[in-house]
């Protein structure tokens, strides 16, 4: 993908008219816009389509290139009024599916293709781990066979504990409005 500095509803007689500066103000010979848009590419790293229309897999490991050992991970949101079952692909050795967000597993001994519940107006952060690992806290972290998979685990009192009446994005606003003391 190519982007053009800016889109005008109409130029020339042609609607819509991808174009820019150069060419509408005369000092260049092309509209082709890499500076401005460069960063759209690492969208096609992150971002997967799910089997849920308007839930999206983003990927949080796949532009961290310089991060500590650790498992597959992604967030999810869901945008409805209702719970929707998400599929994900865990490939052919069985895993576990851990929640960052809830500090709990969502599913356990799954393989290949397999959904978790995703409640509604939600998000989840699922990792993918070995089945059976050994639980670890270290200071507010939890891990998975030594790897961090938490890095606020629940007894932390920064995180709010969920259950199934209380959504997740009500941590997200608390976080943002009252920022963890570093």
């Amino acid at each position: 993908m190519i982007a053009y500095e800016g889109l005008r509803k109409e130029w020339k007689g042609k609607s819509p008219y991808a174009t820019g500066d150069p060419i509408r103000l005369g000092w260049g010979p092309t509209d082709l816009a890499l500076y401005g848009a460069s960063y759209v590419g690492f969208f096609g790293g992150i971002v997967r389509r799910t089997n849920v229309e308007m839930i999206l897999q983003l990927d949080c490991l796949a532009t961290d290139f310089f991060h500590d050992p650790a498992f597959p991970t992604y967030l999810y949101y869901n945008p409805y009024d209702i719970t929707k079952e998400v599929q994900i692909n865990v490939g052919p050795e069985s895993r576990d599916l851990y929640d960052a967000a809830t500090d709990g597993f969502l599913k356990k001994n799954v393989k290949g293709v397999s959904s978790f519940t995703l409640a509604a107006n939600t998000a989840a952060v699922v990792v993918v781990a070995p089945t059976g690992g050994t639980i670890t806290h270290k200071g507010n972290r939890t891990l998975i066979n030594g790897v961090v998979v938490d890095y606020v685990s629940s007894s932390n009192p920064r995180k709010v504990v969920h259950n199934q009446s209380t959504s997740r994005m009500r941590l997200i606003k608390k976080l943002q409005s009252e920022p963890p003391k570093l």
